[in-house]
């Protein structure tokens, strides 16, 4: 299972990636439903089910926008993209509760050490404080990914104990030097954002932050968006994954604001955090990729026949037509 070093918490406003829908509208639905004493429609950003656990459109796009893409890649072949970065997240959902089930779970000795190793990957403490920053990560949440990711090792040192690729760092080096095209990153940006249903309201907001009001805390009093509650923060992104309007960001220098931008999920404002150019992923952030690819097709389907008996025995709904609101 790949958990890589810098992945979290501002992905989590990434759910905007093309989900962008009034929350205003989802409630009038659901206000219509119940007048008519028919249930309340599901949440709109649940992208699947694994045993009754949601796994949002938020967290999918988080992942869909970590891999290259490319650029003049069809609608279908997004789609069919997704569907194997959510298939690849059920995959891990059953493998940690799998994991739970068996005790595997690391104590916190180990996941303190697990942590101590990453860190050490950096030049400085403060680098690796503001790599993780960068992306929104919390050290609370970055643990619970690592004790996920030793307990999920674990599990499956039971499926395959002896696992060749995980004892062959030297190779895993090999490969990520020789291979540098698979682990680009493209350019991308960070933004706040703030969706309203009117033109009147966004310019009403946009003055205010043009007197000194903070974006955040507008964002969190009254944008529409999903990533309202996380102050607009939409992460960083590509180009041409969002939806129309959001690339307005890149024609913007970090710390300024945009005019309104009207779509047809509302009046919108964007503010830059930062901006990055295309970069090279570090060993650490895709070594357990690698680790996972060089384990050998045996290897790989030992590991996929457990894997199967597990969805044998989950419950898993998908909603394809909420997958599809990713762009």
């Amino acid at each position: 299972m790949c958990v890589p070093p810098m992945n979290g918490a501002s992905w989590r406003a990434v759910a905007v990636a093309g989900a962008v829908v009034s929350v205003a509208v989802a409630l009038l639905a659901a206000a219509v439903a119940a007048c008519q004493g028919a249930p309340p429609a599901p949440a709109p950003h649940v992208a699947a089910r694994v045993n009754g656990e949601p796994i949002a459109l938020w967290e999918v796009a988080r992942e869909y926008h970590r891999r290259p893409a490319a650029a003049d890649a069809t609608p279908d072949e997004r789609l069919a993209q997704a569907r194997r970065v959510l298939d690849e997240m059920i995959e891990q959902r059953l493998l940690v509760t799998e994991a739970r089930r068996r005790g595997l779970w690391p104590t916190a000795a180990a996941v303190d050490a697990a942590y101590a190793a990453r860190a050490a990957d950096y030049p400085t403490p403060k680098e690796f404080m503001e790599a993780l920053v960068e992306q929104g990560h919390t050290v609370e949440r970055f643990r619970e990914l690592l004790g996920e990711r030793l307990a999920v090792d674990r599990l499956l040192a039971e499926v395959h104990p002896g696992d060749p690729a995980a004892a062959a760092p030297a190779a895993v080096e090999a490969y990520y030097k020789a291979h540098p095209d698979e682990f680009l990153a493209p350019e991308q940006a960070r933004a706040l954002h703030i969706v309203v249903a009117t033109a009147e309201e966004a310019k009403q907001i946009r003055d205010e932050i043009l007197k000194g009001a903070d974006f955040a805390a507008l964002a969190r009093a009254r944008s529409l968006g999903p990533e309202a509650a996380e102050g607009g923060d939409l992460g960083y992104f590509p180009k041409g994954v969002m939806p129309d309007g959001f690339d307005v960001v890149f024609g913007l220098a970090a710390g300024t604001m945009s005019a309104t931008v009207e779509t047809d999920s509302g009046f919108h404002l964007f503010k830059v955090v930062d901006k990055r150019d295309a970069y090279l992923r570090g060993l650490p952030e895709v070594e357990d990729a690698i680790r996972r690819k060089l384990a050998g097709p045996a290897l790989a389907a030992e590991e996929g026949a457990f894997i199967a008996k597990l969805r044998e025995t989950a419950t898993i709904e998908v909603d394809e037509n909420v997958l599809r609101e990713l762009r």
